[in-house]
């Protein structure tokens, strides 16, 4: 990417760039920081039987992004990356009003659901998984609207499992807040050019 390119983009981030309304109504960021790095590292158990193909699944609906590996991160299986989270797989366990959660150090996707005193499928676990992935990518929830309902960040539920898919805009979503090792460069390297929050690796 070229040094005029770069600046473009960078200064469209850093002065609140904008997704079309509708991508930006169900493809929102968490905080308002700039991420930097190359890659995101996926360590699983290996001995967690259907972990790899569920993570295989799972980073191949991020991979269909135009941007992929350019725009964003790359996710890298059962490697070390810029940034490196675990991932623990548990099908056969509930989580307490939860098919998945996202940490700073790893993610963990459940085959249930437990509400009060019943348990709930969480349906598609890949679709699940790829949800969490996005968490990792600085996105947040997509909204509740039904507008929404198709996005992979939509909420995580029995009802909606089944039809969830990696949407352009949250592709877009996806790199709007990240910078490549050459565009950070680019951006250290000038005098009229701030950004006031840099998270390296994140």
């Amino acid at each position: 990417m070229g040094w005029r390119r770069s600046m473009v983009m960078i200064l469209g981030l850093v002065i609140g760039g904008s997704l079309p309304d509708e991508a930006a109504a169900c493809s929102n960021y968490r905080t308002d920081s700039v991420f930097v790095g190359a890659s995101i590292g996926l360590r699983y158990d290996a001995d967690q039987a259907g972990t790899q193909a569920l993570l295989e699944e799972a980073v191949a609906m991020w991979q269909g992004c135009h941007n992929y590996g350019l725009g964003f991160p790359e996710f890298l299986i059962g490697e070390a990356g810029t940034r490196t989270l675990r991932i623990e797989y548990l099908p056969e366990v509930a989580g307490d009003e939860k098919c998945g959660s996202f940490g700073q150090e790893q993610i963990t996707i459940y085959g249930y659901q437990r509400l009060g005193d019943d348990l709930y499928s969480c349906g598609d676990l890949v679709q699940n998984l790829a949800h969490e992935l996005g968490h990792a990518l600085g996105l947040s929830e997509a909204g509740t609207a039904q507008r929404c309902q198709l996005h992979v960040m939509a909420w995580i539920n029995p009802d909606n499992a089944f039809r969830r898919a990696v949407q352009p805009g949250e592709c877009m979503a996806a790199g709007q807040r990240w910078l490549t090792f050459d565009e950070l460069g680019a951006v250290q390297a000038s005098r009229d050019l701030r950004v006031a929050s840099l998270t390296v690796g994140r």
